[in-house]
């Protein structure tokens, strides 16, 4: 049977005439969990393209778009970008409290407008990390070592950002991924440093120059070249920013999109992936359940075409 080319059945519920029978079910589970919603609510002209979302909750400030299930693999590419710990890369690296004494976790980011999970490295106050190659103060530069080596371990693709012929420590790092068969991709500040450093260009899959800006611009489109974002998840990152709300995707069913915790999509926020979805946060989760249920069992008038 080719899915593609099924029909979906317009349907009737409390005075909307929706596109689809599962779109009609969300409009159920969102009437039984009490949650105000408004359907198909003004259109957009974002950069990944023009959109019409399919619901609006003004409780949530929250744009959902649903999709038939199953769910499509979530895959940000996990990221470690190597360089001078100046303040290159376009989100905060700083760990705070007590926090720097246990293991850093992976921090859901976004990159020249893609998201990534981000491996390392960190800095802190106190473990300075700094141009002084994380010979610390306070001699915890062992500590900064293991962090920077657990987050190469981590990544999938290494990025390495040369700005002089000094880095002699992102030369090592390179080195680390290069042996750990990590997927590598280099930016020279100009040609003469490429010229300079050609051993760690020839250890990368891709190598650019240019200003930082130019190079993690590039970046970013290697990256959704070989890690593709489906097209609805772009439309809601973008819409999260431009309307500065919480915009998410559901794959299925409220019960299918509940029972897979939302994790494949997850939420965005000011065009931010949270990987928290609000009915699956801050809820009365046997009143979710029961709504999801009613949702899946509800029976509607015959659809209508045309």
């Amino acid at each position: 049977m080719d899915v593609k080319n099924i029909q979906a059945i317009e349907t009737f519920y409390k005075g909307y005439k929706f596109r689809s029978r599962l779109e009609a079910r969300w409009a159920v589970f969102f009437s039984k969990y009490r949650c105000e919603f408004i359907y198909e609510p003004d259109g957009f002209i974002l950069k990944s393209g023009s959109y019409l979302p399919d619901f609006y909750l003004p409780q949530f400030n929250l744009y959902v778009e649903v999709k038939p299930g199953p769910a499509p693999l979530k895959h940000d590419p996990r990221v470690y970008l190597a360089g001078r710990m100046k303040p290159w890369r376009p989100f905060d690296i700083q760990i705070e409290g007590d926090l720097i004494w246990q293991p850093q976790r992976p921090m859901q980011e976004v990159l020249a407008g893609r998201p990534i999970t981000y491996t390392g490295p960190f800095t802190s106050e106190i473990f300075c990390h700094s141009p002084r190659h994380g010979l610390d103060v306070n001699g915890n530069d062992d500590i900064v070592f293991e962090r920077s080596l657990a987050g190469i371990k981590d990544c999938e693709v290494f990025f390495a950002w040369f700005e002089d012929l000094e880095a002699h420590g992102t030369l090592i790092e390179v080195g680390i991924a290069h042996a750990l068969r990590k997927r590598i991709v280099v930016g020279y500040a100009d040609e003469n440093i490429w010229h300079k450093l050609w051993f760690a260009a020839h250890c990368a899959e891709e190598s650019f120059h240019g200003s930082i800006d130019e190079c993690l611009k590039t970046f970013g489109i290697w990256l959704n070249l070989k890690y593709p974002v489906p097209r609805e998840q772009a439309l809601v990152r973008d819409l999260s920013e431009a309307a500065n709300a919480r915009a998410c995707v559901v794959y299925g069913d409220p019960i299918e999109a509940f029972e897979g915790g939302c994790r494949s999509v997850g939420e965005f926020h000011n065009g931010k992936r949270t990987d928290i979805l609000v009915f699956n946060t801050y809820v009365d989760f046997s009143r979710r359940d029961a709504a999801a249920l009613a949702a899946r069992q509800a029976r509607f008038e015959h659809g209508q075409s045309g």
